[in-house]
């Protein structure tokens, strides 16, 4: 009875160390897991997603590559406010610092007429003091300025070499832009002329063949102005021989290409070069050239002149009148904005026998630039149709180029100073008027243009005759506020 007695005590006893040690580890888990993970939130929503917890027991170790001791800290005080600092072991390490980049080295020589600047950074005292007393000497009583900046680190290979080529280079060209760096030495300066550039171009490739340690690429920049162009113009003829241009002029080497191009593509032969320079009178001077140059290709034996804004046709007997109208008229509409067409033909002798249909023509540009061409009634109605004309438009704007045919009547005469009336309501346009058909084309900044043009029409010639009208309505921009005068803020103010 006693042995059975004792057995069940130690059985008792056994089984509660046995169920201690079981809560135990299970309680020392549930707080090792809770500690991490608050930590690990803590990090998280720090931006430290790098650190690593790690708990036994009531330590917790934290591990991980730091990028800054700074972020190392902030990780251990963040941690700190979870669990007593005494408990964190700290296994993170820093991560490795970058290499320092090795100096970028840079020399800049700027000589003109007020003296020598030097700018950069350059590899140590000994450079920085040959610079000054080699230009000091080139530079004779004009001051040196030093913007240099030193480091000290080995100078890469060449450096010497390159720096006295940059300064002997002075004495070819006094006033010039020389730029070191490590592998390329570039020149750069202004000559007066082509022959002054292939004089300085020969002395460098000679100093540079002197040089032979010199392993720099050296880029040399030779820039001459541009000649000023008083008149900008271009002459291409057409006749039995073919087509030529002899006169060519643009403000750049791509203009005159774009020109050049052109003319070819129209089978003319080419000048050897184009005048190239300053002082073109718009900014679209090669696209109004290239569209006369397309224009005037479509007609025989005619020759175009170019003169700044001014483009002139030229035709002959063997000209086709009424294709050569025909690309007038076109070509008036495709030019840019400010360039105005004057066209010419010689009149065939008339045969007596044979009465050409008459016509008559008025173009109005959007200059308000007004060209006549056609017939008009005789001496008298040809002096009277000028000087209505010029009544209408101005004398300045108006280029007559009709011719006086004696046959034509007094009905005539009626229908073609219709045609300047109704020419004058139009902001830009065409007339045309034969002794059967009269039709007008063009735009207007009014909307009630058209109805006043055709009240005119039949008024002048009649309710039964034939008339043709196109008159676009284009509503004009709105004009600009006007400001109150000087005098007028002053008197404001004084009140």
């Amino acid at each position: 009875m006693r042995l059975s007695v004792t057995l069940g005590t130690g059985a008792f006893f056994s089984a509660a160390f046995v169920i201690s040690v079981a809560i135990a580890y299970s309680a020392v888990g549930v707080i090792e897991g809770w500690t991490t993970k608050t930590i690990d939130q803590a990090h998280e929503a720090a931006g430290l997603s790098w650190v690593a917890q790690e708990a036994s027991g009531l330590n917790v170790t934290l591990s991980g590559i730091a990028p800054s001791e700074a972020a190392r800290f902030q990780a251990m005080r963040l941690a700190a406010t979870i669990v007593s600092g005494e408990r964190l072991v700290d296994n993170m390490v820093l991560a490795a610092a970058p290499k320092i980049a090795m100096a970028e080295f840079s020399l800049v020589v700027l000589s003109n007429a007020n003296g020598v600047s030097l700018i950069g950074l350059i590899p140590g005292q000994t450079e920085r003091d040959f610079l000054i007393e080699a230009v000091s000497q080139h530079a004779g009583t004009m001051p040196v300025t030093d913007l240099l900046d030193l480091a000290n680190q080995p100078a890469p290979e060449g450096w010497q070499t390159a720096q006295e080529f940059a300064v002997a280079v002075l004495d070819v060209i006094p006033q010039a832009f020389i730029s070191l760096t490590p592998d390329v030495l570039k020149i750069r300066a202004i000559t007066a002329n082509d022959a002054t550039k292939r004089k300085l171009e020969t002395q460098l490739n000679s100093l540079q063949l002197q040089k032979r340690d010199l392993q720099h690429e050296v880029v040399l920049e030779l820039i001459t102005p541009r000649p000023v162009i008083s008149s900008f113009r271009l002459r291409l003829t057409q006749d039995a021989k073919g087509a030529h241009m002899s006169v060519c002029s643009a403000e750049t080497a791509q203009d005159a290409e774009s020109i050049r191009s052109a003319a070819q593509a129209a089978g003319a032969t080419l000048p050897t070069t184009c005048q190239i320079g300053l002082g073109s009178p718009s900014p679209f001077w090669s696209q109004a050239v290239v569209v006369a140059i397309k224009a005037v290709m479509q007609l025989k034996e005619t020759t175009l002149e170019i003169n700044d804004h001014n483009v002139a046709l030229t035709g002959s007997l063997r000209t086709n009148t009424d294709l050569f109208d025909q690309i007038t008229t076109d070509l008036e509409a495709e030019l840019p904005k400010g360039f105005f067409v004057t066209a010419q033909r010689p009149e065939p002798v008339a045969n007596p026998t044979v009465k050409k249909p008459a016509q008559f023509i008025a173009t109005r540009s959007p200059e308000g630039l007004v060209q006549l061409r056609g017939q008009v009634a005789g001496d008298l109605a040809y002096r009277t149709v000028t000087s209505y004309a010029q009544a209408q438009f101005g004398a300045a704007s108006v280029n007559m180029a009709a011719q006086s045919a004696a046959h034509l009547g007094e009905l005539w005469s009626i229908r073609v100073l219709t045609a300047l009336d109704t020419l004058a309501l139009l902001d830009k346009g065409i007339v045309r008027v034969t002794e059967t058909g009269f039709t007008l084309s063009g735009t207007t900044g009014q909307a009630d243009r058209k109805e006043q043009i055709d009240s005119l029409l039949r008024r002048s010639l009649g309710p039964e005759a034939t008339f043709a009208i196109d008159v676009t309505y284009i509503e004009p921009a709105a004009p600009a506020p006007t400001l109150p005068s000087p005098q007028t803020c002053i008197a404001s103010i004084a009140k």
